[in-house]
C-alpha cells in the first residue's frame, strides 16, 4: 500500500497512471497533497472509499483500465552516447536508424535524449508485468519491445535523467520528423515510448516469432 507521505518508484508509477487519466501531476515519486487529492478523486470516480490509500481495490480498478505505461525508468545516467548505440544495436535496424534521427533532432533543439529501453526479453516483460503498482498489462510476447520494434527515451538535464512531463511533450514533433509512432498520441499516454509505425498486433507477430525467431519478425519490415 502507498499513501500520502510515501516515496519511491511505486509512487511514481501510480502518478504516471493518474497522469494517463488526465490528472495534472508530476511523476516525481513523492506522494504529496496533489497526488492525495487526485487519488481520492480517482477512487470516488470508481466507486471506492476515497481515503487516498492505494491498496488492492484501487490497484484492481486501475488495472481494469488496461493502461500500459510500461516505459522503464532507470535511475542512473549512462556516461556517453555509446550507451545509446548498445541499446540500438539490439533493435530492428530501421528503428535504430529512425531513433538516431530522433536523438539528432532533439540535439539540434538543445536537448539530450538517452535510450533507456530497447529489446526486452520475454522474461523481462513478465517481470515488469508483475510489478505493483501495475505499469503494464502486456505479458511476455504482447509488447513491441519484445520484438525489437520499440524503444523508450529519456531526457538528460544537468547530467541526470529528468521525468519532467513538460519536456516529454516535445518528443512528438521529433518522432514525426523521424518517421516514428509516438506513445504520447495514444489514448493511454506513454510519452517516452516510440516505435516503428503501422505495426500489426502482437497476435500476428507472436506466431512468427515462435516459428522463426526475431529475425523472422524483422523480415516483415525490411
Amino acid at each position: 500500500m502507498i499513501e500520502k507521505g510515501s516515496k519511491g518508484t511505486e509512487v511514481a508509477n501510480w502518478q504516471r497512471l493518474l497522469i494517463s487519466q488526465g490528472y495534472n501531476l508530476e511523476a516525481d515519486g513523492d506522494f504529496g497533497k496533489a497526488t492525495d487529492i487526485a487519488t481520492k478523486d480517482f477512487q470516488a470516480a470508481h466507486g471506492l472509499r476515497a481515503d487516498g490509500k492505494v491498496g488492492d481495490m484501487t490497484y484492481k480498478a486501475a488495472e481494469s483500465l488496461k493502461v500500459d505505461i510500461g516505459s522503464q525508468k532507470p535511475v542512473d545516467v549512462p556516461a556517453s552516447s555509446s550507451y545509446n548505440e548498445t541499446k540500438l544495436a539490439q533493435v530492428h535496424p530501421a528503428l535504430a536508424h529512425r531513433a538516431r534521427k530522433l536523438i539528432a533532432f532533439a540535439k539540434a533543439d538543445g536537448y539530450e535524449l538517452r535510450v533507456t529501453a530497447g529489446l526486452r526479453t520475454f522474461k523481462e516483460q513478465d517481470d515488469l508485468f508483475r510489478k505493483r503498482p501495475k505499469v503494464t498489462n502486456a505479458r511476455a510476447g504482447q509488447s513491441f519491445h519484445n520484438y525489437g520494434l520499440a524503444v523508450d527515451v529519456a531526457f538528460v538535464v544537468d547530467g541526470k535523467i529528468s521525468w519532467d512531463d513538460k519536456l516529454y511533450t516535445r518528443i512528438g514533433k521529433w518522432a514525426q520528423a523521424a518517421g516514428l509512432a509516438w506513445g504520447g498520441n495514444w489514448k493511454f499516454v506513454d510519452m517516452p515510448h516510440v516505435q516503428l509505425p503501422n505495426l500489426p498486433s502482437y497476435k500476428v507477430l507472436l506466431p512468427i516469432y515462435q516459428k522463426g525467431g526475431i529475425q523472422a519478425v524483422w523480415a516483415k519490415f525490411n
